[in-house]
């Protein structure tokens, strides 16, 4: 954001410090998402026949890791940076999901279970976020080197996804600390869906990041529909996902 467009914001019903925070809010309702999924992993109970992660897409977990070193420039170049806690956000990003991604591709924890069958070309999915970024970012006002950085890190989440809903098509429940941590993925990019919509108001013209979070937001509303339910139903350990649609 340049700096009048930071002067517009303050004279505005909303100052950009608050949107650094609502940014900041979304970030650390990812960060509990994996702190969530690393717990289960470390507690669950496999006598019952499932296991911890079951319904998780490892190549979810592994383009989130991807996406979240992307992003490290475009906070070191703005100021988004000055904030002490969205240092510690991406730090403890990197390193939660880092220790995820690694301790179950050495097979250290077997209360994940076996690795999910995933057919998607994660390649593809990278090379068409740096893409996607790249296009808007040549005219961005913020500069080429940030906006490529945080559009190819949100693209990039946004593309992770679809391995996700097609996991979550094909499974008939999971463990509700799984389920509560693709419900702390939703809220996350919800507020981040929030930030690009303010921006967008307060004249940032953010649209395309805006409309990927939009389709973030949809691809993952299945899964929430499936959530509310079974909360409302007072299943407690389990969600049901017997309507999601495949892609």
């Amino acid at each position: 954001m340049s700096n009048d467009e930071q002067h517009a914001f303050e004279e505005d019903w909303v100052s950009p410090e608050a949107i650094v925070h609502i940014f900041e809010a979304s970030q650390f309702a990812f960060l509990a998402s994996i702190g969530l999924l690393l717990f289960t992993t470390a507690t669950h109970d496999t006598s019952r026949g499932q296991h911890a992660l079951a319904g998780i897409s490892w190549k979810t977990l592994q383009l989130n890791l991807l996406s979240a070193f992307v992003r490290v420039p475009f906070q070191m170049m703005t100021h988004f940076f000055d904030h002490w806690i969205t240092g510690v956000e991406i730090v403890f990003s990197i390193a939660l999901l880092g220790m995820l991604v690694a301790l179950l591709e050495l097979g250290m924890l077997p209360a994940a279970g076996p690795r999910p069958t995933e057919d998607f070309n994660s390649l593809a999915a990278i090379i068409s976020a740096f893409l996607l970024a790249s296009i808007p970012g040549l005219m961005h006002h913020a500069g080429y080197a940030p906006y490529v950085s945080l559009g190819t890190s949100v693209f990039l989440e946004v593309a992770a996804v679809i391995p996700q809903r097609r996991l979550f098509a094909m499974v008939k429940r999971m463990p509700a600390l799984a389920s509560h941590s693709l419900a702390l993925l939703v809220l996350s990019r919800g507020l981040r869906l929030v930030v690009w919509a303010l921006m967008c108001l307060g004249g940032a013209h953010e649209w395309s990041l805006l409309l990927a979070d939009a389709v973030h937001v949809y691809l993952l509303w299945d899964f929430f529909k499936e959530y509310l339910r079974s909360r409302g139903s007072g299943t407690s350990e389990l969600i049901i996902a017997t309507r999601a649609r495949s892609m």
